[in-house]
């Protein structure tokens, strides 16, 4: 994407910025999830509601809750019962079309503005890292959607270096972080991974390394290593690696796992 476009509206407020995002892609066809089923969800009679048909991945493009300047994580189905969050939150008025740097942007806007009492959790633990992953590191994303946002998308390494280093000075990572986290997204996310130690702070490295010593090691025995067992998840972003690694350790002993993991080639 043409990153100058941003910069050239740093000056917008955040409902400013929402508008030109509605010029821009035009406004969002269907509501998130289904009012009536969403509703079943708040009464507790049923554990999953139904999406709309609102998706634009096919153009590269997210969709954003505009009230997330109000309340933290809206489509998080835990997080929906824990809360109960008004079904307004997720009518189609209420949503924008973005791609994943513009929903950085959002986010950057949210934060500042609420004076980091929403956005930041979700720039920083979800958004930033998959900008990272894609841009910096260079792991391009298998899968359509996906690899059609990442496209959508599209930075250099310096530009995205030089993003990151933007929304770092405009909010600041470590601002309100660990008050606003206390790793319970990850947690809602991935509830599983704790037991082996891994939290919204862990490197790449760690997960893979999780990964091989627990699955992979056997398919990559001398002459293969754990670099080729790298290469082969190259194309997998932070979150895949995570869910993974998280029906793995669904179930496990923690004492009687980690006393026959493998050790690694």
């Amino acid at each position: 994407m043409n990153i100058q476009e941003l910069y050239d509206r740093e000056n917008l407020s955040y409902k400013e910025y929402v508008a030109y995002l509605k010029d821009k892609y035009g406004d969002v066809v269907d509501d998130y999830y289904r009012e009536k089923s969403y509703n079943r969800l708040l009464n507790g009679e049923i554990k999953q509601p139904t999406k709309g048909k609102f998706s634009r991945t096919v153009d590269g493009l997210i969709t954003h809750h505009i009230k997330e300047d109000e309340y933290l994580n809206l489509s998080n189905i835990e997080w929906i019962k824990a809360f109960q969050y008004p079904y307004e939150a997720q009518a189609k008025e209420n949503l924008v079309y973005c791609n994943l740097i513009e929903h950085a942007w959002l986010h950057m806007l949210i934060a500042e503005e609420t004076d980091n009492k929403f956005g930041l959790p979700g720039l920083w633990v979800f958004i930033v890292p998959t900008i990272e992953d894609s841009y910096i590191s260079e792991y391009v994303p298998a899968g359509a959607w996906r690899r059609n946002v990442y496209e959508s998308s599209y930075l250099t390494k310096e530009e995205a270096e030089h993003f990151i280093g933007y929304l770092e000075k405009r909010v600041p990572v470590n601002h309100n972080l660990p008050q606003l986290l206390d790793d319970k997204w990850i947690d809602d996310k991935y509830p599983n991974v704790g037991k082996i130690s891994i939290n919204n702070k862990s490197p790449r490295e760690k997960i893979l390394t999780e990964l091989f010593d627990r699955k992979y090691a056997p398919q990559f025995k001398p002459p293969k290593t754990f670099k080729d067992f790298k290469e082969f998840k190259i194309n997998e972003f932070r979150d895949d690696l995570l869910q993974e690694l998280d029906d793995l350790v669904k179930n496990l002993d923690d004492w009687r796992d980690d006393y026959y993991k493998p050790d690694k080639q």
